[in-house]
């Protein structure tokens, strides 16, 4: 483990304090204006990714009113194709699949 540089010591390509500046949007604003020659209207940070938690009774997110999104297009494609080209009954494609139940209705109901 190498020794703590004194605040003085420190510069940008430190992770401590690359990290803070880019935390602080007036600081990060400044620098990215320095470094590219641009100007900056606005420094948007991304959000974390969130959990979600499931449970048992819970619709799931997406299913309800009709809607659907490109993950369950893309499962009905391929269990189209591994009837067409395989010959398996779309039971078989699912469980091949691995397909939670909560996406096999709504693969069921396109097919």
């Amino acid at each position: 483990m190498g020794r703590i540089k004194e605040w003085e010591e420190l510069t940008i390509s430190d992770n401590f304090l690359f990290q803070k500046v880019m935390q602080n949007p007036r600081l990060c604003k400044r620098l990215i204006e320095k470094l590219l020659g641009i100007k900056v209207k606005h420094i948007t940070y991304p959000t974390a990714e969130k959990t979600i938690e499931a449970s048992p009774t819970q619709k799931g997110e997406g299913y309800d009113e009709g809607r659907t999104d490109g993950r369950v297009d893309t499962i009905v494609n391929n269990v189209r194709s591994l009837v067409t080209k395989k010959g398996w009954s779309p039971d078989e494609a699912l469980d091949i699949l691995n397909v939670s139940p909560e996406d096999r209705v709504v693969v069921v109901a396109r097919l």
